[in-house]
């Protein structure tokens, strides 16, 4: 799961014990700073902390003050601020007497609890604290509160040098607060000093990028291997045909399901199927004893991590188009892949944006010919398309489609501020973002900033107003469909954005909770906005249900609706499916979507997206008839991709998931 910002602010603060000194650690990305925290500490074990950070529209402050006992752990704590998305933070936390008692937005509980259990806030308590306490904890093991618990490990020593001195520190990694291990700087009081966050990172102020750079060298030898480790342990590779009998497939191609199937794949790729294909001498025989063989899912938002195809392959999901990420961790992406870490099939879309102050921290440019220029480079180095976000101006949109095509790529974006959705179709974009932008085209118009938080808020307040019969609606929607406009709905991020609230279940997350760590599903179980009144709630809610109207107009139209999720990895694909399947397209459609649809959109039909000779073999075995109930995609119990082969409840039990469906046995696995 990616974490929240609140996550990474809390995460990152160094820590020191000289009575009232204060400390200031430094958050930076691609285009330099974007936030600070500020820390005192006091003689009485006291902490107070201030961060902020400042990226895209996002403007998080957090607020805390902790009191430490002589275990490092916390025995009162008082957390306020605003989320990314301006949710209001309130959380509060005492152990006194032998009673921990707590209450954030996400609960509020009370049980028995030892002085050297550690509360794990929900917004705000810092795991520098954490690592401070572990450092010194026995074993380097805590029990956390309200559940799970952390253990620290040491890898390796490094002294670090600057103009002011050399620092002494270690690198460790820390396990139990999220699905994969944390790899973290700390010093020699088990501070944390730095962390790299995959594009952005935190250090020690005093210290700068250069140093940065060296310790990640290091980590990044450590982290690399770990998830190596990883893949080669939850990887099958097979050497000879694979052959599955006892099938019901289901057919993307002529919309059906089909029977008593057995499939072959021979080198890779699909060669039979049908009832009476036969098993050569030497094939690897898989009984799916009636289980429903379906295509490999495709993510077409994704902006991968070097974990991120380890979930992606326990969801059924073998392709991924990447539609947002710095061309320097794409190419370490895939320098990984060919040591061995478990990948799905990438496909590269190159990220444009202007440099302004609203900029995402990706690839910015200052004029048009440097936008033309950017498109030149993606084009050489094999990205199928171009994503354009918000600064754009909108009069570079139409230039650079245009050249953008003589390249043989597709464009596609955010529609940018003071432009509609419809001029940017007609400027000749081929496929737009998020359903948002699509109702900006009326809420807001040219008028809006939408650089800024309104092409949220206005989304959520007035989406329920939309009249989908009107003239220039009706209009609108058929403007994409004459011209094949894909839409990028994304809708599971903004049902969840708009829908989620305080103490109440996430919709993402709602129909599996019992499958996800606790620690998951208390993260989600908060409001994401903020929600002022009780007309403003009506409002989100019903905004929410006229999406998944719009979404059924949509597809009846025939504008072609492709599936992202832009969001948590793997679970959230299976939700924008439910979400479509909600709004009345049937099943096997929704299906089709996923699959065929995908591969059509990045000109890989030929090849990819369904179970046919010829074909690349990326299919799933689930439990389960997925045309009668969408859910049972979820249930994956082998994905093959090529000659690989990979159990889901192997990799969902090293998640801390509990599994969906029991796996197939297999010799290696």
């Amino acid at each position: 799961m990616k974490r929240s910002i609140l996550a990474f602010l809390s995460m990152t603060l160094s820590t020191v014990t000289i009575a009232d000194e204060k400390v200031v650690t430094e958050i930076y990305n691609d285009a330099g700073k974007f936030g600070e925290i500020v820390e005192i500490f006091k003689d009485d074990g006291t902490v107070q902390r201030n961060a902020w950070a400042a990226w895209n529209n996002r403007r998080p402050e957090l607020n805390e003050t902790v009191k430490l006992n002589e275990h490092r752990a916390p025995v009162e704590l008082t957390i306020t601020g605003v989320s990314p998305f301006g949710a209001k933070l309130d959380e509060s936390f005492k152990l006194s007497d032998g009673m921990a008692q707590w209450s954030s937005r996400a609960d509020t509980g009370d049980q028995k609890a030892e002085e050297d259990q550690f509360y794990l806030a929900l917004d705000g308590m810092t795991v520098t604290d954490l690592t401070r306490a572990l450092y010194k904890a026995p074993f380097n093991e805590m029990d956390l509160l309200p559940s799970g618990s952390a253990k620290l490990e040491k890898l390796v020593d490094h002294r670090l040098t600057n103009d002011q001195g050399t620092a002494n520190l270690a690198l460790y990694t820390l396990s139990g607060v999220d699905q994969f291990p944390m790899f973290v700087w700390l010093d020699d009081d088990g501070k944390m000093f730095a962390e790299d966050w995959g594009g952005s990172f935190t250090i020690r102020q005093g210290f700068n990028r250069k140093h940065f750079e060296e310790l990640k060298k290091i980590s990044d030898k450590h982290q690399v291997q770990y998830y190596l480790d990883q893949s080669k342990r939850l990887t099958a590779n097979v050497s000879q045909p694979i052959y599955i009998k006892n099938a019901n497939l289901v057919n993307v191609d002529n919309g059906r399901v089909e029977t008593g199937v057995s499939v072959l794949v021979e080198n890779k790729r699909v060669k039979a199927v049908g009832p009476s294909v036969k098993a050569p001498a030497n094939a690897k025989i898989i009984d799916a004893d009636g289980r429903y063989l379906v295509p490999g899912l495709w993510d077409m938002h994704g902006h991968i991590g070097k974990t991120d195809a380890i979930t992606n392959l326990a969801f059924g999901i073998t392709s991924v188009r990447d539609i947002g990420n710095s061309p320097a961790h794409i190419e370490e992406i895939e320098g990984l892949v060919d040591q061995g870490l478990m990948a799905t099939h990438l496909f590269k879309g190159g990220f444009i944006d202007r440099d302004t102050e609203y900029a995402a921290g990706v690839t910015k440019i200052k004029t048009l010919q440097e936008g033309l220029d950017k498109i030149d480079w993606f084009a050489d180095n094999g990205y199928v398309q171009i994503k354009t976000y918000s600064s754009l101006k909108p009069e570079w949109a139409a230039p650079m489609a245009e050249h953008a095509h003589k390249r043989g790529l597709r464009i596609s974006g955010h529609v940018p501020a003071f432009m509609t959705a419809e001029q940017a179709v007609r400027a000749g974009y081929d496929e737009i973002q998020h359903i948002n932008m699509l109702y900006l085209n009326f809420i807001v118009g040219t008028e809006g900033d939408t650089r800024q938080q309104i092409r949220f808020t206005e989304f959520a307040k007035h989406a329920r107003d939309l009249d989908l019969n009107s003239q220039e609606v009706k209009d609108f929607v058929q403007l994409l469909a004459d011209r094949g406009t894909e839409v990028d709905l994304t809708a599971a991020v903004f049902d969840s954005m708009i829908r989620r609230r305080d103490r109440q279940v996430d919709p993402l997350i709602a129909s599996f909770k019992d499958h996800l760590p606790a620690n998951s599903v208390r993260a989600q179980n908060t409001a994401e906005m903020m929600i002022d009144s009780a007309e403003t709630d009506k409002a989100y809610q019903e905004s929410a249900q006229a999406m998944r109207a719009f979404i059924k107009m949509l597809h009846d139209a025939g504008v072609p609706i492709i599936p992202g999720t832009d969001a948590w990895v793997g679970v959230t694909l299976h939700r924008e499916l439910e979400i479509y399947s909600e709004s009345g397209i049937p099943n096997m459609e929704v299906i089709q979507i996923a699959t065929i649809n995908s591969a059509k959109v990045v000109g890989k039909d030929r090849e990819m997206g369904s179970i046919a000779p010829g074909k690349f073999a990326d299919i799933v075995l689930v439990d389960g008839n997925p045309v009668e109930n969408i859910e049972n995609l979820r249930n994956a119990a082998l994905v093959i991709s090529g000659d690989k082969m990979y159990q889901p409840s192997k990799i969902l039990t090293m998640l801390g998931y509990k599994p969906f469906s029991e796996a197939i046995a297999l010799s290696g696995l």
